[in-house]
């Protein structure tokens, strides 16, 4: 039965069991001493059965704890002069103490660090209201406050002006090259409508650089236009005509022609035989500066390379002057003097006084 009683005063039998223990023990009374005295050995268990509820201000000091040794870490010897605990009990000094800081974290601020776990657990009611004053003091000290948060703001800003510059500077640049290089090619497209049209009407060649004047120097292909109608030297603007920024032919090359096998001087023409729409017929003034000591260069052409018109009519953005047939050298002839080609596929495009 021992068994019994133990599961009885422990409460883990159902009621049919327990009324049969207390019909046993009260015909049975030598059972009830045994049952007693197994009742006297286990009421330090009862005793131990009691609930135990943590302190209520226990969240309170575990946060004043935390917050004294983080701000101990953080401002050192900075501090204020906090009243201290034995400042706190001597009459007018207390009301001030406790107005300010909690005595247990006061304790805390003024003592060496091993002391802090001792001096924050320190009860005090009022403990809140009083945390929220220091760490108040904490955020509005200027010292602090300068120190904290304006370089970082000053960091931030100098990272964010550093990106923006990164980014919108090189956009800007890339964006100002494209409408160059798109407004020089749109000059090159509008000479070829009129070099088109002057070759329809000249059994397909375009204008030659002659041997003699008044056309023989490269600058000439826009006067034969001019004077056979197909390029005028001003443009409408508005209510206006004003005189065409693309029509200077200091800002352009164009092909001196060739010398065939019996070494007269010819001109190319529109007729697209072998690989002749591939040919060089005019493009940017070049970037050497023995080159353009005469005239104007090309918007395009003074840092990025040179647009080149082809025969065909096609233009290129080329960054290389060896852009004719095979790699050839489109500012000077195999010799390399500015002067006409040797051949036909010896491309030489000379600007502005040279001649062939």
């Amino acid at each position: 039965m021992i068994e019994q009683f133990l599961q009885y005063l422990l409460g883990t039998l159902d009621p049919t069991a327990r009324r049969q223990v207390e019909t046993h023990l009260a015909e049975h009374p030598e059972a009830q001493v045994e049952f007693d005295r197994l009742q006297a050995a286990l009421s330090p268990v009862d005793a131990d059965a009691v609930e135990d509820h943590p302190p209520a201000d226990l969240a309170t000091r575990t946060v004043a704890f935390i917050a004294s040794h983080c701000i101990t870490e953080r401002y050192g010897d900075r501090l204020p002069e906090w009243p201290t605990p034995s400042d706190a009990s001597s009459g007018a000094g207390s009301r001030d103490a406790a107005a300010v800081v909690p005595g247990g974290l006061a304790a805390a601020l003024t003592t060496s660090p091993p002391r802090l776990a001792e001096a924050a657990v320190q009860p005090n009611r009022s403990m809140p209201s009083r945390l929220a004053r220091l760490v108040s003091w904490a955020g509005n000290d200027p010292e602090m406050s300068q120190s904290w948060w304006s370089r970082r703001n000053v960091v931030a800003g100098a990272m964010m002006i550093l990106f923006g510059f990164g980014i919108i500077i090189p956009g800007i640049y890339y964006a100002q090259m494209q409408r160059q290089l798109h407004a020089c090619q749109e000059q090159l497209r509008e000479q070829y409508a009129a070099l088109t049209g002057y070759a329809d009407v000249h059994d397909g060649y375009f204008p030659k650089i002659q041997n003699v004047p008044p056309h023989d120097t490269a600058r000439s292909y826009l006067t034969q236009l001019i004077q056979s109608g197909y390029w005028d030297e001003t443009a409408p603007w508005g209510n206006s005509r004003e005189a065409r920024h693309s029509h200077d032919p200091s800002m352009f090359a164009y092909t001196l022609g060739y010398r065939d096998e019996s070494g007269t001087l010819t001109g190319y023409s529109r007729t697209h035989e072998d690989a002749s729409e591939h040919l060089p017929l005019m493009a940017d003034r070049p970037r050497d500066a023995q080159q353009v000591a005469i005239g104007t260069k090309s918007e395009w052409v003074s840092h990025h390379g040179q647009n080149v018109l082809y025969l065909g009519g096609h233009v290129r953005a080329c960054r290389d002057s060896r852009v004719g047939i095979a790699g050839d050298e489109i500012y000077s002839s195999e010799r390399g003097r500015v002067e006409a080609g040797r051949h036909r596929w010896d491309t030489v495009l000379g600007w502005d006084q040279a001649s062939p």
